[in-house]
C-alpha cells in the first residue's frame, strides 16, 4: 500500500473573448491511495488507486472574474506496470469520477 501526495500549480496567458490578454491561473492538491500486487517474479505490478483532490482555477471572462473546479474532486480507477530489465512501461486507467489515461515508459541508467 501507498499513500501519495501532490501540489501543482499552472499560469498561462491567452487572448479572452473581449480580445484582452487574461491569466489563467490553476491550482491542484491531491491525496491518493494505491495497493498493488507484484506478480512474475516483480516483473508485473498490478494496482487500484483513488484520489480526492481540490483546488480552484481563476480566470477572466466577459470583464467578470471566474471560478470553477472539477464536479467530482475524486479519482478511482487501476494499473499496472511491466519491468523488462532497464525498462520500465506503465498504464494507468481511471473512469470513475475525473477520467484519466496515463501511459509512460522509463529507461532505468
Amino acid at each position: 500500500m501507498a499513500v501519495t501526495g501532490n501540489a501543482s500549480f499552472a499560469l498561462a496567458r491567452g487572448v479572452a473573448d473581449d480580445s484582452r490578454t487574461r491569466t489563467w491561473f490553476a491550482t491542484d492538491l491531491r491525496l491518493g491511495a494505491m495497493v498493488g500486487k507484484s506478480l512474475l517474479d516483480n516483473r508485473l505490478v498490478l494496482h487500484a488507486a483513488t484520489r480526492v483532490f481540490g483546488g480552484p482555477v481563476s480566470w477572466r471572462r466577459a470583464n467578470e472574474d471566474v471560478v470553477g473546479g472539477d464536479r467530482y474532486h475524486i479519482t478511482a480507477g487501476a494499473g499496472a506496470t511491466w519491468h523488462a530489465g532497464a525498462l520500465s512501461l506503465s498504464m494507468e486507467v481511471m473512469p470513475l469520477g475525473e477520467q484519466s489515461y496515463v501511459a509512460g515508459a522509463i529507461w532505468n541508467l
